[in-house]
């Protein structure tokens, strides 16, 4: 019987807030530089106290580590710097234990080009594998077959002179793109899913789900109306490399394994230039994934109330159960993305009170519970082979990966006994260890405890639909209501005090930040204060 069963079954997913760990840098038990899966197993009551419903965990297979996990050698092997099968199979059962499920990364689109799949087909043209990669012949004057960037830089193809053709990829050279079109590489796939469904997972995040499928015809795509764009991918409209009808056959495959084996949950990730209409198409309906996120909550212009205001309606009004999200690993932290070097925890708290208050499932990056602002790490410092080749420009993702803070007086963070860790741990993230958060009852940490119990305890914030307003361009009102229960969160999102009116049957809030009270009749909110509002609406 699998360790999953100990757990109530049913759509538990509706409405979760799921806890990513990256492995990688959550904590170090065996003081050898590098997290690993005992780190995770020591930190489980850590997560299970913060009262999410389970942990998205990032690859454990082994990984030729040049992306760090996402260029996979063997789906069904556990990678040796995280630990052992034993290990994994403990996890396991003491997540479950604690009541939290194990959503569990899978990557479906690519392998490293180390992959024995890979290594095969590269060996001659008429091998059994040898279409189960993305292969086309140079132009006639040698050059890629077509105008497809990749995401790391430079054209998507890379040239194998055994074969002497090209391969495609969307990030790094060593990280050749499947042909998920081939029925044999779907099979090989799905078998994947089944070792570790086997093994007692809830469920797979799909990373860039979107990409699973490519235009077989090869086509140039057309140029995008983009400016100022950080790679030149993105001056090109994703039409043929990426997002195809034809991969949706597949995707309704992925859901039956899910299905069958006891409905497991499936969230995709969606990597796009119209990320919101890819996100709903590739959770639409009861046969596709049955979540999926694409935008960054808080990226782009000021005001913030007015730019999370547009973000929530376009997402509530579109009817599918998004994800949403602040920060993860490969984008820079919420806190610096949002506010910059202005970043405090006041400022914080109240956009968790937002993410916490939002119609959908959530994600919380490691470090989110703590407002850790993103790492500066110099270029010696840098690992992540994007970020060491644009550095200082685009994203630097180390900053996002750098040892989780445990204990402010200890080495490297209490990330391990002192060991030189992969990454430095940041000496901005010291003031916010977790052990300095726990005894300080109004650090983000309780308080996003306290959020977090709050949306647990209301079936409306977690389940009911969503209403968003915005009153000038400060106050951001959003009302969640289901089956009679109406909560509603409004949040000053300027440095400025505001104030708003409230009906005559309010009660008192359910939770409130400091300094916020009433006044005839009125809601007096500090500057980036927040209340929930509970309202019987009958």
């Amino acid at each position: 019987m699998s360790a999953r069963n100990n757990i109530d079954a049913g759509e538990w997913w509706r409405g979760a807030a799921l806890y990513q760990v990256y492995p990688l840098s959550f904590r170090d038990a065996d003081n050898d530089g590098w997290g690993d899966l005992r780190g995770v197993i020591e930190g489980l009551d850590y997560i299970a106290s913060l009262g999410v419903d389970g942990i998205w965990l990032c690859p454990v297979h082994l990984s030729a580590m040049e992306d760090f996990g996402y260029d996979p050698i063997d789906q069904k092997k556990i990678n040796p710097h995280l630990g052992t099968e034993r290990d994994f199979d403990e996890l396991v059962r003491a997540a479950h234990g604690r009541g939290l499920r194990i959503v569990l990364d899978q990557v479906w689109t690519y392998t490293s080009h180390l992959h024995e799949w890979f290594m095969e087909s590269r060996s001659s043209r008429d091998n059994p594998k040898a279409d189960w990669y993305l292969w086309a012949d140079a132009k006639r004057d040698g050059t890629e077959p077509n105008n497809w960037r990749s995401l790391f830089g430079g054209p998507a193809w890379e040239w194998c002179p055994s074969r002497r053709q090209y391969y495609m990829t969307h990030f790094l050279r060593g990280m050749p793109h499947l042909r998920a079109q081939h029925p044999d590489v779907q099979s090989a796939l799905l078998d994947v899913g089944k070792h570790w469904i086997d093994k007692g997972v809830d469920g797979f995040r799909f990373d860039v789900a979107n990409f699973l499928m490519v235009d077989d015809a090869l086509r140039d795509n057309p140029p995008s109306d983009a400016e100022n764009y950080e790679f030149p991918l993105w001056a090109q409209r994703m039409v043929y490399d990426g997002s195809r009808d034809e991969s949706y056959a597949f995707v309704e495959r992925i859901r039956d394994l899910l299905d069958e084996s006891g409905g497991l949950y499936s969230v995709a990730e969606i990597s796009s230039d119209k990320p919101l209409a890819d996100a709903l198409a590739y959770c639409s309906g009861n046969r596709r994934f049955h979540s999926s996120y694409a935008t960054q909550l808080g990226s782009g212009k000021r005001p913030l109330a007015k730019k999370l205001g547009r973000q929530l309606k376009a997402m509530g009004e579109a009817g599918a159960w998004l994800t949403h999200y602040l920060s993860n690993h490969d984008c820079v932290r919420g806190p610096t993305n949002i506010f910059g070097s202005k970043a405090t925890a006041v400022k914080w708290q109240a956009v968790l009170a937002v993410l916490l208050a939002t119609r959908g499932n959530l994600h919380v990056y490691q470090g989110d519970e703590l407002g850790l602002p993103h790492a500066e790490l110099s270029r010696d410092e840098a690992r992540d082979p994007r970020g060491v080749r644009f550095y200082p420009h685009g994203v630097q993702r180390d900053g996002a990966r750098t040892p989780f803070p445990w204990k402010s007086a200890a080495p490297n963070l209490g990330f391990n006994a002192g060991t030189q860790p992969w990454l430095n741990a940041s000496p901005a993230h010291r003031a916010l260890a977790r052990d300095r958060q726990e005894a300080d009852a109004g650090s983000t940490l309780q308080v996003f405890r306290k959020l977090m119990a709050l949306r647990q305890g209301s079936a409306a914030l977690r389940h009911g639909n969503m209403h968003v307003s915005v009153v000038a361009d400060q106050l951001l009102i959003i009302e969640r209501r289901m089956n009679g229960e109406s909560m509603k969160l409004i949040v000053n999102l300027d440095d400025s005090s505001g104030d708003t009116s409230l009906e005559a049957d309010s009660p008192q809030p359910a939770l409130f930040s400091p300094g916020t009270g009433f006044a005839d009749d009125r809601l007096r909110l500090p500057g980036w204060g927040f209340a929930f509002l509970p309202v019987n609406r009958g």
